[in-house]
């Protein structure tokens, strides 16, 4: 199938299975029967090489189908759940695991039978490498893994954990390397982690691991080295494809708009305005594909997205506050269209992207006040 084509099968599942639940917002657990059809339709494996099941598709279609679920659905948390169980197989699986760790995993994920979720993140320390103290100590044949992880996007769902920790230290510096750890495990213990007020359904949750034995042929990828090839690049390739479903979900808002209004009670600069957005949304749109496109190029050095990431964060917050602009000034909630199911999506729409946009903050200022040096040295 052409990558038009999948598009279009894709909104069309967006039409008819999340469009018509304008109440999933408020669900904190993902609707069984959902996945369920997701799965039905093989939607579960799109950027999963064909060998494996899946249907071999590149990144640049992945961020081009988010994009249509978003904005057709108009619920970004679906979108989320969606695009991390594609990539999380495909990006460490597919990039790191032995052919036998592909073999078994890939064509259960490619189906929706599993799911992989990476666990990275530790209970008030974050993702920060300095204060992770999850280890994984060698005895025989096995690692037996002990430790605490929080904020596991799609972990509820999961049935297999990528998890990271510690296998050497000298003096304050720790390497990392990652580990396939089966939800039946003994010692695995699912705990609430996190509550998020935002991107529902998306489920989280945390993990807690009581001496969880592994086979060493459970570690992806070379020891010592996964904080740099696993947390890192899923940082920065999260961040590259998640410009898709924002700009699915900004054009959702202005569909919205758009049915709320009555064209006669706009006026001319009114209708240009949301024309202006329009133009915006989809120089965003264009944004999010070149971004897709880096990836799908240099897979092997996501870093390079973090300056148009950067880019499309500032955009997005320009544009974002001229629909607010727009929708305030000319009172676009006509025959209460916006109230009721509709405008509770509309107004959780609106604050996923605002959430979205402000992950990472830090990081990205860092970044710019390093740019902004740079540029003031060069031009002294």
């Amino acid at each position: 199938m052409s990558a038009n084509g999948l598009i279009a099968e894709v909104s069309l599942f967006a039409e008819s299975c999340i469009a018509t639940r304008p109440d999933l917002h408020q669900q904190k657990d993902f609707p069984p029967d959902l996945w369920q059809e997701m799965a039905a339709r093989d939607l579960m494996g799109i950027i999963i090489p064909q060998e494996y099941g899946g249907r071999g598709c590149s990144y640049a279609t992945l961020a081009a189908c988010a994009t249509a679920m978003a904005e057709t659905g108009g619920n970004q948390g679906v979108v989320m759940t969606w695009v991390g169980h594609n990539l999380n197989a495909a990006l460490h699986l597919g990039a790191h695991g032995t052919p036998e760790q592909s073999q078994h995993w890939l064509p259960r994920i490619a189906k929706g039978d599993s799911s992989l979720t990476v666990a990275v993140s530790e209970p008030g320390a974050g993702a920060h490498p300095k204060h992770l103290k999850t280890s994984a100590v060698r005895q025989g044949d096995d690692y037996v893994l002990n430790g605490e992880k929080s904020y596991l996007t799609n972990g509820p769902l999961a049935d297999v954990f990528l998890v990271l920790a510690v296998t050497d230290q000298t003096n304050d510096r720790k390497s990392f390397s990652a580990f396939l750890v089966p939800r039946d495990t003994p010692g695995f213990v699912q705990t609430p982690g996190i509550e998020i007020d935002f991107l529902h359904p998306s489920p989280h949750c945390g993990i807690r691991l009581e001496d969880c034995r592994v086979p060493a042929s459970n570690m992806v990828g070379a020891q010592g080295t996964a904080f740099e090839a696993i947390s890192l690049t899923m940082r920065a390739v999260e961040d590259a494809l998640s410009t898709a479903s924002t700009v699915g979900a900004v054009r959702y808002l202005l569909n919205q708009l758009a049915k709320a209004a009555a064209p006669e009670a706009l006026s001319r600069e009114a209708i240009m305005a949301l024309g202006t957005l329009a133009d915006q949304a989809d120089l965003l749109a264009r944004m999010s594909q070149v971004i897709a496109q880096e990836l799908d190029q240099h897979p092997d050095d996501p870093q390079r997205l973090m300056p148009l990431n950067a880019g499309f964060k500032t955009c997005l917050q320009s544009l974002q506050s001229g629909i607010d602009d727009l929708k305030e000034a000319n009172s676009l909630n006509f025959s209460g269209k916006l109230s009721g199911p509709g405008g509770l999506a509309y107004d959780a729409a609106r604050r996923d992207i605002m959430k979205m946009s402000g992950i990472a903050t830090t990081a990205y200022q860092v970044r710019a006040l390093k740019s902004g040096q740079a540029k003031l040295a060069k031009n002294q």
